[in-house]
C-alpha cells in the first residue's frame, strides 16, 4: 500500500464552493466508495485548515498504487469523478500543492477473527 497527504491551497473566495462539494459527496457515499474501489483506494480523508494565510485542504489517501489511482480518476467518466474534477479546477490552487511527509501510517492487519 502507498500513502500520501497533500496540503492544497484553496483559491481565495472558493471555500464555500469547496464545502458545497464536500457536502454533496457525503450525500453520495455509495458512489464515492465505488469510485474509490475502482481506483484501488482503501482510505481517503479530507480536512479543512482555515487561517490568516488562507484556507487549505489536507488530503490523505491510501491506495494499492497512487499513480494508478490518479490515472483511473483522471480518465473516469463517473459522475462523482467529473463533479470532483470540476471542483478541483474551480477551487484548488493546483500550482501550489505541497506533498507532506508521511511519518507514520498504521493499519493493523485484518484477520478473520476480527471480522466476526
Amino acid at each position: 500500500m502507498q500513502t500520501q497527504c497533500l496540503k492544497i491551497p484553496l483559491i481565495a473566495g472558493k471555500t464555500g464552493r469547496f464545502l458545497e462539494w464536500a457536502s454533496e459527496v457525503r450525500g453520495r457515499e455509495r458512489e464515492a466508495f465505488e469510485a474509490m474501489s475502482s481506483e484501488g483506494a482503501v482510505a481517503e480523508a479530507i480536512f479543512l485548515e482555515r487561517g490568516g494565510a488562507g484556507d487549505f485542504v489536507l488530503y490523505y489517501m491510501r491506495a494499492r498504487d497512487l499513480a494508478r489511482a490518479s490515472e483511473v480518476f483522471a480518465a473516469s467518466d463517473r459522475p462523482i469523478d467529473r463533479l470532483t474534477r470540476v471542483m478541483i479546477d474551480e477551487c484548488w490552487d493546483v500550482g501550489k500543492i505541497q506533498s507532506l511527509e508521511v511519518l507514520l501510517d498504521l493499519h493493523p492487519p485484518r484477520s478473520d477473527a476480527a471480522e466476526r
